[in-house]
């Protein structure tokens, strides 16, 4: 939780269910069957003496059932010799076999950058530690067609490129996350 804001400002947290949210914004996630919970958080925002408050509502949602792994999702890309050889391309392995694997999506891309670059490289899939969220994260980066590997490196994209799916199968709209600063090149 942010503890100072814009021109000066500090900010205070009370959580109306600190064993849910604390005041520091510490996550505890209800136990499976116990259902979503819905917290008040109260920002305190002061700065010379003077407050104000401002209330916020979350709701956190409850612990994802375990389940047992049946296999291994690959995700990679193909590289520069082709126009779409640098999106996210999937396979996955033959049953809990990591060394035999079958391509997804006929071989052709399963996600496909449509900001920054437009290409991506170098994907990498997370899982969330409840286990109920996958992210993508790639480098934005597009070789093929002007081939300048120099320009990439001196002033190629300082942002990766996320997804977020529940499932695998459902991605959310790309998001373009800037990580580097000004004076660096290619992320």
């Amino acid at each position: 939780m942010p503890v100072k804001g814009e021109n000066g400002t500090t900010i205070t947290w009370q959580s109306g269910s600190p064993e849910v949210i604390t005041a520091y914004g510490e996550v505890t996630r209800p136990k499976l069957g116990n259902g979503n919970e819905s917290v008040k958080l109260t920002a305190t925002i002061s700065r010379n003496g003077v407050t104000a408050e401002k209330v916020f509502q979350a709701t956190v949602r409850t612990s994802p059932a375990k389940e047992d792994y049946a296999g291994y999702l690959f995700s990679y890309f193909t590289g520069e010799g082709t126009p779409d050889g640098e999106q996210v391309y999937f396979a996955l392995s033959e049953g809990n076999d990591p060394l035999h694997w079958k391509e997804l999506n006929g071989g052709k891309p399963v996600l496909t950058s449509t900001m920054g670059e437009k290409g991506v490289r170098d994907p990498f899939l997370i899982r969330s530690p409840e286990g109920d969220k996958f992210y993508m994260i790639a480098t934005d980066l597009k070789i093929n067609g002007d081939w300048n590997w120099d320009r990439a490196q001196r002033q190629g994209s300082r942002s990766i490129m996320v997804w977020e799916s529940s499932d695998l199968l459902n991605w959310i709209e790309q998001s373009m996350v800037e990580v580097s600063p000004a004076e660096a090149g290619n992320t």
